[in-house]
């Protein structure tokens, strides 16, 4: 099984908008809004989001509303399908947004720390961290690690003995979120 992204909406206040996207993308990436692509349903084009831009939390509920537990096991629930509609959130850093992605939906070059700033390259749709100091205030999308959480628990494969299944869940605080 592959480690697909999850995301944390805890503490999340902005609007919810509807996107489209024309690859397959992972809940807790982060992307900007394009031009409105469907009007009747108010869809717009998910786009790679520039340094200056405004971004949006992928956040698609996961859960298929077919009840039956086999099918809300299914790992392609926790992606979202090119070109098909999904949800993202807007992130507002004056009403102290948090939100959570595991560490692997986050481009680190080293291990992300509490403290650490996190922000948009332009070139992905992932959070990229950058460590400290903060960035410049041309950065539209600024966020800061406030928690990281291990979670997991051990288990017993017989003979191998104890082996863990653990993860990193990240808490980052909007810090900004503007076009500039």
């Amino acid at each position: 099984m592959a480690n697909y992204n999850v995301v944390e909406t805890t503490k999340v206040s902005g609007r919810c908008f509807d996107f489209i996207y024309d690859k397959d993308i992972e809940n807790g990436s982060l992307v900007a809004k394009g031009d409105l692509v469907d009007k009747e349903r108010n869809i717009y084009q998910a786009k790679i989001p520039a340094a200056g831009d405004e971004v949006f939390l992928v956040a698609q509920a996961a859960w298929d509303y077919d009840d039956t537990p086999i099918t809300n096991q299914n790992e392609e629930n926790f992606i979202n399908k090119a070109n098909k509609p999904f949800r993202a959130y807007g992130l507002l850093a004056h009403n102290h947004d948090k939100f959570g992605v595991e560490d692997y939906g986050i481009t680190a070059d080293a291990d992300i720390n509490v403290g650490d700033y996190v922000t948009v390259d332009g070139t992905t749709v992932k959070i990229k961290d950058v460590g400290e100091p903060k960035p410049a205030e041309t950065y539209g999308f600024i966020g800061k690690v406030v928690e990281v959480e291990t979670y997991g628990f051990a288990y017993c494969t017989g003979t191998a003995g104890n082996v863990g299944a653990v993860g990193k869940r990240i808490i980052i605080e909007v810090v900004k979120n503007e076009t500039v």
